[in-house]
């Protein structure tokens, strides 16, 4: 499901990803760009994005706009890249230095990157968190992967 730019962080990718699928009832025809950029590029992107001149630990840009509590890649069959035959759901861009930063902060190295990657998947899938009930209900669904991906 992920492909880009992310040397090194292939195994909790694909940890991630069996959790994300079984915990969300993803279909293995999806796929998600993610890339693990340095301070100066995601403070671009987060200026180009969003209008705010800092960097941040996680951006996501999804390519659907609707969220669907039954997902179904047939409902999306214009958004399938032809070459892998996949429905993209959007890309996950992680800043790595503010990541190791909140890793010594908050958690393990391991938890602060499962964590970035399951909230931009759950950005992707129509998740957010600009009020308190969106805030409990993304973060009941970001334990539950994590959970679910022993980490």
């Amino acid at each position: 499901m992920y492909y880009g730019e992310f040397d090194g962080f292939e195994e909790q990718a694909e940890k991630i990803e069996v959790a994300v699928k079984k915990v969300m009832k993803i279909p293995s025809d999806v796929e998600i760009e993610l890339f693990i950029v340095d301070t100066l590029e995601m403070k671009k992107l987060n200026f180009d994005s969003r209008g705010i001149g800092k960097e941040t630990d996680v951006l996501s840009f999804p390519t659907l706009d609707l969220f669907e509590k039954s997902f179904k890649v047939k409902n999306h069959t214009l958004d399938i890249n032809p070459e892998t035959n996949k429905l993209m759901l959007g890309t996950i861009v992680i800043c790595r230095e503010v990541m190791e930063k909140q890793a010594e902060e908050y958690e393990t190295f391991e938890r602060e990157f499962s964590y970035l990657l399951t909230h931009g998947t759950l950005h992707l899938l129509g998740y957010d968190h600009m009020q308190e009930k969106e805030k409990a209900r993304m973060r009941k669904k970001e334990e539950k992967v994590l959970k679910c991906a022993k980490i």
